[in-house]
């Protein structure tokens, strides 16, 4: 599989914010958003599922969550299920990140406790019908799923409204509201008005706890 890093950290973002958890991000990606913040990821080494569980035994000692990110870890779904049939028994929390454009195989979902959906609103530069899939969405919906939207002021608040809540019937309670930022000035700049947004439309915020004390 191809990986590009994997260490321990905090989670940054969404409803496990400030817990500990081992981040496994792979490589490769289907989208080029403009604002990507993981371009590394673009390209990554070469390991054996072995050699991944091997590096993740240590990382994972009093550690109980584990997050598959990416690029787009939907793109490497068998050798995700070799890694994660190993880990499950252990007892370890599992959740995937994703850009919600590739449908999870069944052999994947019984292994992931919670997945994270962000779709990407046209500032991704994306077309829309590169960034939606209809199908795939239905299927997170029915799954364990939040679904994290990066905006910058309340223009893509209403363009996820009226591209992916209305159309999909996502639930208020599920989405998550995240301010677009690359570093914590940016972060700081916008937080606030992203958060009075989440009140004002009935959505949850989230912050990017990665960004404002500076870790991974």
């Amino acid at each position: 599989m191809l990986v590009s890093e994997m260490f321990l950290s905090i989670q940054g973002e969404g409803v496990h914010a400030g817990r500990r958890a081992v981040f496994l991000r792979l490589a490769l990606c289907n989208l080029r958003c403009t604002y990507c913040d993981t371009k590394y990821a673009f390209k990554g080494e070469s390991k054996r599922v072995e050699d991944v569980l091997r590096e993740l035994e240590p990382l994972l000692q009093g550690c109980n969550l584990l997050v598959i990110t990416g690029g787009e870890p939907l793109l490497q779904q068998r050798s995700l299920v070799r890694v994660l049939s190993a880990l499950k028994p252990t007892g370890i929390e599992v959740e995937v990140e994703t850009n919600g454009t590739r449908p999870p195989i069944p052999d994947l979902q019984k292994y992931v406790d919670l997945w994270i959906v962000s779709p990407k609103l046209s500032s991704s530069g994306e077309a829309i019908q590169r960034r939606r899939n209809p199908d795939t969405l239905s299927l997170f919906i029915s799954l364990n799923s939040i679904f994290k939207f990066v905006v910058s002021g309340e223009g893509d608040v209403v363009e996820a409204i009226r591209d992916f809540i209305e159309p999909f019937s996502i639930p208020a309670e599920r989405v998550w509201l995240m301010p677009c930022a690359a570093t914590k000035e940016e972060l700081e700049k916008r937080c606030k008005e992203v958060a009075l947004l989440a009140l004002r439309y009935g959505f949850n915020y989230s912050d990017r706890l990665q960004l404002r004390v500076g870790l991974r």
